[in-house]
């Protein structure tokens, strides 16, 4: 089957390049690493062919200027990269790359006319929307949309933000959007109730909540076995550090338990990051270290006591959308404590810690409960987690699963 891979995320060697040029450095960049696994998944499959098409996520900010010349990047028989070339100027940028991608995907679909083939595109790259769904209408060729989460610009989800936004060009690009999702023939979510959202006709879709890589259960460096545990009593979170994501109950809850072994790493940046400055200046057991690369953050999740997610559970947004960090945690083999988010698979409860409630209070309390218990059963809780990831959550098995929708809705086009 002929999938031609549509986002803004480039493959894992141009992601390295643009580190390198860029002012502030390489960032942790949980989309890439999603991405660039499900791509590699499906060419797992026999008979699979990928071909990356990428708007490369770049800013005027970038040393080099703002002329960015098209990559292409052959990386096997059956995946290739193609990074478009732009000028990074505001709106010229958006034209032009949903130009090129207009007609890089007539020329694919005369190309592979005859054979299965289908579309793959991130529904959150909003200003190239437009330009796909017209490609794929005079190509006639299916498109299935991937959607990671429902941000403010795609429509608007309750506690998402402190205020609805109604300015102009955040009402055409939601009608915008909701418009060219409306011509998709197929949908992968995080969770299920974002069909509410972004699949109004109705049409066939899978909920995929992550994926983990699956040589990690072959690499024994990154199973954990071999990583030593830090001293003491390590919590540790990684990624967004946003007020609506609960961290102001993490940070208040960990002060509140009372414990001199007891350490808070957090990694990360957000509107939280000076709040988390602050309070590392009145509690030394709290470390914030910032944005660091996406290996060593994997690398210190090994090492930690306990890996935490405070999101709250309750808020209207949490429907909407389901950090697939959660599944990197549990991949970790570090034990996790988590809200029960409504789009955590049910499988998974008996794998984690859970929170009471989305408070500080509940954060101390389960901290007292959890590291109450022996060390021997925290570790048996990590390695079952890890053990169930990569036996249903690996990115093979997850790539199988959209290439079964991409291929029943190939048929279905002829």
């Amino acid at each position: 089957m002929e999938v031609l891979h549509i986002s803004c995320i480039s493959s894992p060697r141009e992601f390295q390049r643009i580190c390198a040029v860029q002012e502030n450095g390489g960032k942790l960049s949980g989309g890439t690493k999603f991405h660039n696994l499900i791509r590699e998944g499906l060419c797992a499959w026999p008979d699979v062919h990928v071909c990356a098409l990428v708007g490369r996520a770049v800013d005027v900010q970038i040393r080099k200027g703002v002329i960015w010349k098209r990559r292409e990047e052959r990386v096997s028989e059956r995946l290739e990269y193609d990074h478009l070339g732009f000028i990074n100027l505001p709106v010229v940028k958006q034209l032009e790359i949903g130009i090129k991608l207009f007609f890089h995907i007539l020329k694919w679909s005369r190309q592979t006319k005859g054979q299965a083939r289908a579309v793959y595109v991130d529904g959150a790259w909003v200003t190239a929307l437009p330009f796909v769904m017209l490609a794929k209408t005079i190509g006639r060729c299916p498109a299935v949309g991937f959607f990671c989460d429902i941000y403010d610009y795609m429509a608007h989800v309750k506690g998402y933000n402190d205020k609805e936004h109604t300015s102009l060009s955040h009402r055409i690009m939601r009608w915008s959007s909701q418009s060219c999702y409306s011509h998709l023939d197929g949908f992968v979510l995080m969770t299920e109730a974002m069909s509410e959202v972004v699949n109004k006709k109705r049409r066939p879709f899978i909920v995929m909540e992550g994926s983990v890589d699956a040589r990690i259960g072959t690499q024994p460096s990154h199973t954990g076995s071999k990583v030593q545990k830090a001293p003491g009593q390590v919590v540790m979170y990684a990624g967004g550090l946003f007020r609506q994501y609960g961290l102001k109950n993490l940070v208040d809850g960990f002060m509140a338990y009372q414990n001199d072994e007891a350490r808070l790493w957090i990694f990360g940046s957000g509107d939280y990051s000076d709040d988390i400055r602050q309070a590392s200046e009145k509690d030394p057991r709290i470390e914030y270290g910032g944005v660091i690369p996406l290996h060593e953050a994997e690398r210190k999740e090994q090492e930690a006591s306990l890996l935490i997610n405070p999101r709250p559970a309750a808020q209207e947004f949490a429907k909407y959308s389901y950090p697939c960090k959660n599944l990197e945690y549990m991949a970790s083999g570090t034990p996790l404590l988590t809200t029960k988010l409504p789009g955590m698979p049910k499988e998974c409860y008996d794998y984690v810690y859970m929170l009471d409630a989305d408070t500080p209070e509940a954060i101390t309390s389960a901290l007292e409960k959890i590291f109450a218990r022996p060390k021997d059963e925290l570790q048996q809780k990590g390695e079952a987690a890890r053990d169930l990831m990569l036996r249903e959550k690996n990115n093979v098995a997850q790539a199988g699963r959209i290439l079964k929708l991409l291929e029943g809705i190939a048929r279905t086009h002829g």
